[in-house]
């Protein structure tokens, strides 16, 4: 009995390593990680218009960006990434077109993650700019390299392989429940 219960919970450490959930987590540990990338470069978007600063909340897949205007004029934010989902497809790309007023403001403008990676698109009347930002949603962010393709196919062959030979094992030495009577 002890070594079928030995195995079994062997037998779920492995599901749980193979699915990349973590095994072992202390009291302070979370498991959901929400990523603010935060970066406050002062960048001309052309002459009259100023990026103060910007964030990127991957919770909420929401970017927040501080403009800086000398004067009156309107301004178009794009969803960059909004189509990039399908493959082969023509879609139309969401902008919002908004009045900045004369001095700073502060726009908040949801976005579409993929790959892990949002990109918000700026443009003014005389210039246009993109803003990208990691968004830690997967696990690789941009295509895979081949040797992180041969690390994934050996990983799979192993556990793969580990499960049913310690089935076996677990089989043929488990002890029997009851005593068997020979005739």
């Amino acid at each position: 009995m002890g070594s079928q219960k030995t195995f079994s919970l062997f037998f779920i450490f492995l599901i749980l390593v193979s699915l990349g959930i973590p095994v072992v987590s202390g009291a302070n540990n979370t498991t959901k990680e929400k990523t603010k990338e935060k970066s406050t470069p002062v960048m001309k978007i052309d002459k009259l218009t100023t990026l103060v600063s910007w964030n990127y909340d991957s919770e909420k897949e929401q970017f927040s960006v501080t403009l800086k205007s000398d004067l009156r004029q309107s301004i178009v934010f794009s969803n960059v990434f909004s189509g990039a989902q399908g493959d082969g497809q023509v879609s139309r790309i969401p902008q919002q077109q908004l009045v900045l007023d004369q001095g700073k403001q502060t726009v908040k403008f949801d976005v579409t993650e993929y790959r892990g990676k949002a990109i918000l698109g700026l443009a003014t009347p005389r210039a246009s700019i993109n803003i990208v930002s990691e968004g830690g949603s997967m696990l690789f962010s941009g295509a895979p390299r081949w040797v992180d393709v041969q690390a994934s196919a050996i990983a799979g062959l192993l556990v793969g392989g580990i499960i049913p030979i310690g089935y076996a094992f677990v089989i043929k030495y488990k002890e029997p429940s009851e005593p068997r009577r020979k005739l």
